[in-house]
């Protein structure tokens, strides 16, 4: 027969074996099955979570060693089935992970791989920075995201694009800008497997540089006249106003849209003004510039309107046209409409005036014949020059030509 004495001891031995394995075993991989190692991946600057419910009975442990790259926090509150990693936003390489270690209810190890996915997506502009811009002037320039997995999709992250400008999903950056000044943005390209990257720029969109045409031009004593001044670049509509100075000749005025119009009747001679040119675009202030303009009197000899055709006569059927050639006899920088009546057996349609270009001293009506099959007498077209402002009826006043008949009765 056993003593007691000697049972007791037996039994306390065993479960101090017991109680020393156990100990031995903290510290180890996890027994859980599937547990000691878990794998997750997660975009550039994401967050992941990972799920670790059948890696416990009670509960999961504290995170024993964190991630290198971003963090790793419970994603329950108890019992801890999840924890959920965040990445930093670092910059990630092809094929680079992070990992962290969580302590299961038995403090055995389970050891959470993270794959970063993006690889060297980091968006890339052609080139890094913006070109030059102006407003009123069109501005393209492509973005484009290498290093991750294509198509890639772009968007504004931050800021906001100058007034005419936009991004489009492609990576187009385009448009005419009509504000002036600096701006900030970052664009974020993102990749088909959710990767992203963002790049900022900062550029300014600058004022353009303002001129109009032309640059001078004639007047007549006691003829009307008229000029309009054309503004270029920067961004329509466009005012106009004198700078205080010498002014224009007496009886001429310039208007807000650029037109200097009136009758003078000044000694002739060149009146230099300066004329301050206001453009739309938006920004600090108003963009305008001062530009010189030059208005040369000339002595008030009304210019002569006369009119000839050419050929007098032509068959009906020939196709052959008529042309009426109206000439000034003075070479102006402004355009003369003349005043023009129309006479004759012949049915036509004619204008009822004609202009004579800034520059030139002549212009032309041309009329082609209608062919018939019609036996009928020959008739005449006649062109006659009325009265009119900025010239005076010269001769000769009329022009007339004949249509012959070449059908047979």
């Amino acid at each position: 027969m056993t003593r007691p004495g000697v049972h007791a001891a037996t039994a306390t031995l065993v479960v101090a074996c017991l109680w020393t394995a156990a100990a031995l075993a903290v510290g180890m991989p996890s027994t859980y099955p599937g547990c000691a190692t878990r794998s997750a991946s997660v975009a550039k600057g994401g967050s992941v979570r990972v799920n670790l419910a059948d890696c416990h009975s009670f509960g999961l442990g504290v995170v024993s060693t964190a991630p290198a790259h971003g963090t790793a926090t419970p994603g329950d509150s108890d019992p801890i089935d999840s924890y959920v990693y965040s990445h930093d936003g670092g910059p990630v390489s092809a094929g680079s992970y992070d990992s962290f270690v969580v302590l299961d209810d038995n403090s055995d190890l389970i050891t959470v791989r993270v794959m970063l996915q993006g690889g060297t997506s980091d968006l890339v502009a052609a080139p890094g920075v913006l070109p030059a811009m102006s407003v009123g002037q069109a501005f393209r320039q492509p973005l484009s995201a290498s290093g991750g997995k294509a198509p890639y999709a772009f968007r504004l992250a931050k800021g906001s694009l100058p007034a005419g400008l936009s991004l489009d999903a492609a990576g187009l950056l385009s448009g005419t800008p009509t504000e002036r000044g600096p701006f900030s943005v970052t664009v974020r390209a993102t990749d088909a497997a959710g990767a992203q990257a963002d790049k900022s720029y900062g550029a300014t969109v600058a004022a353009s540089s303002l001129s109009i045409a032309p640059a001078s031009a004639s007047a007549v004593q006691g003829v009307a006249f008229s000029q309009t001044l054309v503004a270029m670049a920067g961004v329509a509509p466009y005012r106009f106003q004198l700078e205080p100075g010498p002014g224009l000749p007496a009886g001429l005025a310039l208007s807000g849209a650029g037109v200097i119009s009136g009758t003078t009747m000044v000694s002739p001679g060149a009146y230099p003004v300066t004329v301050r040119v206001t453009d739309s675009s938006r920004g600090t202030g108003a963009h305008f510039e001062l530009e010189a303009f030059t208005v040369a009197v000339k002595a008030g000899t009304m210019p002569q309107v006369s009119i000839s055709v050419s050929p007098l006569a032509v068959a009906e059927d020939d196709g052959v046209a008529l042309v009426y050639t109206v000439t000034r006899s003075l070479r102006l920088d402004t355009a003369t409409v003349v005043n023009l009546s129309s006479t004759g057996t012949a049915r036509t349609v004619l204008r009822r005036s004609l202009r004579i270009p800034a520059g030139a001293t002549t212009a032309t009506v041309t009329i082609n014949p209608t062919p018939d099959a019609t036996h009928e007498p020959d008739e005449t077209v006649v062109l006659t020059i009325t009265a009119g402002s900025g010239y005076a009826v010269g001769l000769p006043a009329s022009a007339s030509a004949t249509l012959v008949n070449d059908d047979l009765p």
